[in-house]
């Protein structure tokens, strides 16, 4: 598969394991999660937009996609919690 090839040629320039992945644009669905077992990926990151907690499978842990439009004052607010679901 193309995540598996990618994973193999990043090892290989980089010279040390990949363990993590960021999902393209964040998608992603259960039938990704095979992912895991087949390219040995420890995690991996979606934008669901809100905070890590425990209980979040680890091939869809959340991040926020910051844009330009964020000023400080909602950078802050996202960073500290405040806007999480």
């Amino acid at each position: 598969t193309q995540l598996y090839k990618s994973k193999a040629t990043l090892e290989k320039k980089m010279g040390h394991g990949i363990k993590y992945l960021a999902w393209p644009f964040g998608i992603y669905d259960q039938d990704f999660f095979f992912i895991k077992h087949k390219t040995a990926y420890d995690m991996a990151f979606s934008i669901d937009n809100h905070n890590a907690r425990a209980g979040i499978d680890n091939m869809a842990q959340p991040r926020y996609m910051i844009v330009d439009a964020y000023d400080l004052k909602r950078f802050a607010s996202i960073s500290s919690g405040k806007e999480d679901k």
